[in-house]
């Protein structure tokens, strides 16, 4: 079996390391939301909420780089997170992020 993923969402949070307990790789939680490809109602587009995990140098380039609502795509894998105190009340399979790319135009404008 092969454990890899590709999402492309514009961004809910920014990374977020003070959710995990014990955290010595300084992991970040990021929201991501997904559009869902169909409109339920006139021009209602519904969105998914997807929980990414980054390691600190990647949470520390996608804080310093994007905005809420920037569009990055995120290559990763899933994971379990079932031992974090934050996730205990739900059964979560999270993306790991080991790939972010930003998608917008904000570095742009920045230069």
């Amino acid at each position: 079996m092969y454990n890899h993923v590709f999402v492309v969402g514009r961004i809910e949070s920014l990374p977020d390391e003070t959710v995990f307990e014990n955290n010595p790789n300084k992991d970040a939680l990021m929201i991501l939301r997904l559009e869902q490809p169909f409109q339920v109602g006139e021009n209602e587009i519904e969105f998914d909420l997807i929980p990414a995990v980054l390691w600190n140098g990647m949470a520390e380039m996608v804080n310093g780089a994007c905005k809420i609502g920037s569009l990055v795509a995120v290559t990763g894998r899933l994971i379990n997170l079932r031992e974090q105190p934050y996730f205990k009340q739900f059964p979560v399979i999270v993306l790991r992020g080991e790939k972010v790319e930003i998608l917008d135009r904000l570095l742009e404008e920045k230069g």
